[in-house]
């Protein structure tokens, strides 16, 4: 219910934000990788069966793990574009097929990982979406142990900074680290919000939603058909 809930928020205001959500490994008949349900796919069908036309989803799913459950369920939707960046030789063992695969070595640190952005601004200027469903993971970072990349804190906040300007409707998501000491660690506020730690969020999402309530939402239009 909440990530159907903030997908139709960013219809409605441009952008929204949950901080559960991006359970991108359970498949129709099936949970897997800690994932009982995919409230990407349900959020994705919700939101393309309540339009007339259907709505077009892209997402983009930069997740250490490939969105194999999310790639299954949409392997014959037009309407909906899976793109996912992830460690090749992570789990899944056997991977399912993207509309666009980007498998990264073990090891990648940040700047090798940032060039993969580059297919972003070609993917919505050709498939045109009215939503963008961002699952966000945090275990690229090096201190994820089972993540097996090396991005550093500036890497990510660079990350975020490449991606957010190309993004006029989006709904971010954030998956937590299967690494305890990742969660721990990057899970805490370094700024005066009443936590403690070095790796919050608060003072770049503030930047996001000013600049977002200054520009207001910039549509995405479907090609018109002949």
């Amino acid at each position: 219910g909440g990530t159907v809930l903030a997908a139709e928020v960013a219809l409605q205001r441009g952008l929204a934000c949950s901080t559960a959500g991006g359970t991108h490994h359970a498949f129709p008949s099936f949970g897997s990788g800690f994932c009982l349900l995919n409230d990407l796919a349900v959020a994705a069908k919700y939101l393309m069966g309540n339009s007339s036309p259907k709505r077009k989803v892209l997402i983009v799913d930069l997740d250490v793990h490939q969105g194999d459950g999310t790639a299954f369920i949409f392997k014959e939707e037009t309407c909906v574009f899976t793109f996912s960046v992830h460690c090749g030789k992570n789990f899944p063992l056997r991977k399912q097929q993207s509309d666009l695969d980007i498998s990264v070595e073990d090891g990648m640190e940040d700047k090798d990982y940032l060039s993969t952005e580059a297919h972003l601004p070609w993917l919505l200027e050709t498939f045109r979406p009215d939503l963008v469903l961002y699952d966000a993971g945090v275990d690229p970072h090096w201190e994820d142990e089972l993540g097996r990349l090396r991005l550093t804190d500036q890497g990510e906040r660079e990350l975020r900074t490449t991606i957010s300007p190309h993004i006029s409707r989006v709904f971010l998501f954030f998956n937590d680290s299967v690494s305890p000491r990742a969660v721990s660690e990057r899970s805490v506020c370094d700024e005066d919000c009443g936590e403690q730690g070095r790796s919050c969020r608060c003072r770049y999402w503030r930047r996001i939603f000013k600049r977002h309530r200054q520009t207001g939402p910039q549509t995405l239009h479907r090609p018109q058909s002949s």
